[in-house]
């Protein structure tokens, strides 16, 4: 059973990699456009040099800001998809499912004692919680049948 911290570490070493991509592809940008401005540079004189270097300074920044543009979309990207993780762990939290379960008035004490242990599992989790909101007599034969499959074993 993963947790909610090390999901979100899993989530942000992917987003490391994306970024180890994207680097791949701005540092080549940015030096070809760095090395035409100087063949530009030479082939037009030293007339144009404070042109060239003008016009290398905007492709180099133009660059530079897609690349934050791109940065700051994905670090809200990154943002949104943790907090929504987070938002659904939550949803189905051990806790939660233990609360619905108490305020169950057909079950004993040992079936809620029991039903702790079917919540270990994260799909059990949601597929309780879920059961229980849409139609809560499904969820409750759910459940009971979870626990018996645990005493049985």
């Amino acid at each position: 059973m993963s947790s909610w911290k090390e999901k979100a570490r899993q989530f942000l070493l992917e987003e490391e990699k994306e970024d180890d991509e994207l680097f791949l592809v701005i540092v080549p940008a940015v030096l070809l456009a760095m090395q035409e401005e100087k063949r530009s540079v030479r082939a037009s004189g030293t007339s144009a040099h404070g042109s060239a270097k003008k016009r290398k300074k905007n492709q180099v920044a133009s660059v530079l800001e897609d690349y934050l543009e791109h940065r700051k979309k994905q670090t809200e990207k990154t943002v949104e998809a943790l907090l929504e993780m987070k938002s659904r762990e939550e949803e189905y939290s051990i806790e939660r499912c233990l609360d619905i379960v108490d305020a169950l008035e057909e079950l004993t004490d040992e079936e809620k004692a029991a039903a702790a242990e079917v919540f270990n599992n994260e799909v059990n989790r949601e597929m309780f919680v879920i059961a229980k909101q849409k139609i809560p007599n499904v969820g409750l034969i759910w459940l009971r049948r979870k626990i018996s499959r645990i005493a049985s074993t």
